[in-house]
């Protein structure tokens, strides 16, 4: 899988799915999940699964939902639809303060 080094895909955390895909977030606020198309082990396709989230750094992978700790909350995302992109987004944890000052 070849991905462009930027700040929209820079991995800041990586969980694996049940199905065998990869889901991982960027430093950007971005949720991808990279996918094995032609069966030869490695990840050689990423879509879009969510984005706007404020410098994830961690994901969890829950059945098919992911849990994403970012820096207002934790959030489940679900793809409820089933095509690929998070359509809910449930808040699992929050209260402990945001603000953009990242220091």
């Amino acid at each position: 899988m070849r991905l462009p080094i930027d700040g929209s895909t820079m991995p800041t955390a990586i969980a694996w799915l049940p199905d065998g895909r990869m889901a991982f977030t960027s430093l950007k606020g971005h949720v991808w999940i990279a996918s094995d198309t032609d069966g030869d082990g490695l990840p050689d396709t990423t879509s879009l699964f969510e984005e706007g989230l404020a410098a994830p750094f961690g994901i969890l992978a829950d059945g098919n939902d992911l849990l994403v700790a970012h820096k207002p909350e934790i959030l489940r995302l679900i793809d409820s639809a089933a095509d690929g992109r998070a359509d809910q987004q449930e808040v699992v944890a929050s209260g402990w303060g945001y603000s953009d000052n990242y220091h």
